[in-house]
């Protein structure tokens, strides 16, 4: 995603008859893109809406990859989790002891 795929929004929506504003292209866009970004386009937009722009297709990441770093995420939150539940244990057992 980038400037052109904005406009490349932006020309989608007038041709429905809508006025592109930032939050109808953020809405319209398949991943997030910084605001400053989507201003600009805006703005080029505005300058030149007949402007044609060739838009990249997306290509998604590999869901391997995207899978181990979840895992790994996992991972950790379940470590932590563990560690939360010895620890309440712990008090638990000390506060019955008082």
């Amino acid at each position: 995603m980038s400037v052109s795929s904005v406009i490349s929004i932006c020309q989608k929506l007038t041709k429905e008859g809508k006025t592109p504003t930032t939050a109808l292209v953020k809405m319209h866009l398949q991943s997030p893109l910084p605001l400053a970004q989507v201003l600009k386009g805006l703005q080029l937009f505005q300058a030149n809406p007949n402007q044609a722009f060739e838009v990249p297709e997306h290509k998604e990441e590999p869901v391997q990859s995207a899978c181990c770093n979840c895992g790994e995420k996992i991972a950790v939150l379940q470590r932590q989790l563990d560690a939360i539940k010895l620890e309440l244990k712990a008090l638990q057992e000390q506060a019955l002891a008082k």
